[in-house]
């Protein structure tokens, strides 16, 4: 794309079909997105994302892949959770979104880095991610999730997991987004409980609003 040096990361062939969709990122920091037609071996489009950024997860509905990322530096790159929708067929960006974090009954967006780190699409059309915010590099942080409408990428409701009452933890993260087939929503990471200490949890979450219904610990407590 241009004279930074490019290193691929992921990539999606379509079955049946001659398309493949390959992600990574340059030396610049900037996500990089390729559609390639496999039997040609022609590149059919090569495009840098918004952000700098690294593609975490990617999910397949149809002829869209919808793909989430994380900053590309410490402390640094692009701060909020983001979302990128392309179609397989052609490689066409649909949309790039970013989204805020707010904190509970506030349109106060949550400061520091954040990433989106897993995400999952469920049979209504709607997105879900969840990663980290508040953190001054990496991960761990606040552990937040956001739904959003696949159509458009427009937020529907975002939400933060907390196990301290009276503040807010700095040694969680959501990892693992899993939209069951019997309609439950879950999320899987790990979650500050006192002192530092985090439990790996699977917390059901109510997908209309992102309220906490019942979670599962996964593990023992274990010192950042």
């Amino acid at each position: 794309l241009n004279s930074w040096n490019e290193t691929l990361t992921r990539t999606y062939i379509e079955p049946g079909d001659s398309s493949m969709t390959v992600f990574g990122y340059n030396s610049g920091g900037f996500g990089i997105y390729a559609h390639i037609n496999t039997q040609s071996g022609l590149v059919n489009l090569a495009r840098q994302t918004s952000g700098t950024e690294k593609m975490r997860d990617f999910v397949v509905r149809g002829d869209t892949i919808f793909s989430c990322w994380q900053h590309a530096y410490v402390g640094s790159g692009t701060k909020r959770f983001s979302l990128l929708a392309s179609r397989i067929s052609d490689g066409q960006f649909v949309y790039q979104q970013f989204y805020d974090i707010n904190y509970p009954g506030s349109s106060d967006p949550v400061s520091g880095n954040a990433g989106a780190l897993s995400l999952d699409v469920d049979h209504e059309g709607y997105l879900y991610l969840t990663g980290y915010d508040y953190s001054d590099n990496y991960e761990p942080g606040l552990w937040g999730i956001v739904k959003v409408q696949a159509s458009d990428g427009i937020k529907v409701w975002d939400s933060l997991l907390d196990d301290t009452p009276g503040s807010y933890d700095h040694f969680s993260t959501g990892r693992l987004v899993w939209h069951a087939s019997n309609g439950k929503l879950w999320i899987g990471g790990e979650i500050e409980q006192d002192g530092g200490l985090a439990t790996a949890k699977l917390i059901e979450v109510d997908k209309s609003n992102g309220a906490r219904l019942g979670d599962r610990t996964l593990g023992g407590k274990y010192q950042f």
